[in-house]
């Protein structure tokens, strides 16, 4: 077993997010972990805006957006809000339903997040 963790590995990533070793498990979610986690994604989006989608739950179609930042706080039942604008909404929108367009530096970390978040932190 190696001794580093992989950038090829999702669960490694997420790992180095929290400062773990190699096969530690994931932290569960919760409101300090959550800040943790929306610290990391704060410090590494570099200010320019991203092109995506946002899909709210129950919903069928995405709205067009633009991630311009990380909000500042985060909420327990909604995790991190991305700072979005977009034709139909703008405004702080949970991380969870925003997908960057491919080719974006920034699209796995988001993806990344997202798999955290809906497994709770518990690692599949």
């Amino acid at each position: 077993m190696s001794n580093s963790l992989s950038a090829c590995d999702q669960a490694d990533r997420i790992r180095s997010v929290f400062g773990l070793a190699p096969g530690s498990p994931l932290p569960q979610v919760c409101p300090d972990t959550l800040e943790i986690y929306r610290e990391h994604l704060a410090k590494l989006l570099d200010g320019s805006p991203l092109e995506g989608a946002y899909l709210e739950m129950g919903r069928s179609r995405g709205d067009r957006v633009v991630l311009c930042g990380i909000a500042p706080a985060v909420d327990d039942a909604t995790g991190v809000a991305g700072l979005l604008a977009g034709e139909s909404l703008a405004g702080e929108y949970p991380l969870i339903g925003v997908t960057l367009d491919d080719g974006e530096d920034f699209r796995e970390l988001v993806e990344d997040y997202k798999s955290w978040w809906r497994q709770g932190g518990i690692p599949g």
